[in-house]
């Protein structure tokens, strides 16, 4: 009979960390900046119809409570973006990094100006030492765990980023450049 515990004990934790090691489902929400009167709305496939079909879509509330649409993106879905007071420049922060370490496939952060991508950044390209990384069952984390970043300075034109590594990256978020190198 203790024997039969330990068996379900362990296939409990199996089960468990399992569960605690699997991506975030993808939903329908609603992403602000900190100021201004603009909205993004992002739509999943699941939702849109089909994998291709992921919609993110800019508005700005005007003075007579409507919204006027400003920009239409697709093919791309963010649990994390940064945007700017205008919704003009969107920061994009790659989601789930498979895998056990960096990789040109997986998507550290992307920068968009009216929904066209300007420039990307995969993690291989951000991270110098690959064993750097923390690694789980099904995949790695590579940025800082230091609740300060990432983060959009309110005024100026920086978008601040610090990896695992504690390296801060600066990119002007209107050119998608790094700008301390």
């Amino acid at each position: 009979m203790r024997l039969l515990w330990v068996f379900a004990l362990l296939m409990i934790g199996a089960c468990c960390s399992a569960y605690a090691d699997s991506e975030i489902p993808r939903f329908a929400k609603v992403d602000k900046p900190i100021e201004g009167s603009c909205y993004i709305k992002q739509i999943p496939a699941s939702i849109a119809g089909g994998i291709e079909n992921h919609l993110v879509i800019a508005y700005r509330i005007l003075l007579d409570g409507s919204d006027e649409m400003l920009w239409r993106s697709s093919g791309w879905y963010a649990h994390e973006v940064f945007l700017t007071s205008d919704c003009k420049y969107l920061i994009r922060m790659g989601n789930w990094s498979r895998g056990q370490e960096p990789s040109a496939e997986d998507l550290a952060v992307a920068f968009y100006v009216d929904g066209e991508l300007l420039k990307a950044y995969s993690t291989v390209e951000l991270i110098q030492d690959k064993e750097s990384v923390d690694r789980s069952i099904g995949h790695y984390l590579w940025q800082s765990q230091d609740t300060d970043y990432p983060y959009l300075k309110g005024w100026g034109e920086t978008f601040y980023l610090k990896t695992i590594e504690d390296k801060v990256f600066e990119f002007n978020f209107k050119t998608g450049e790094i700008k301390n190198h």
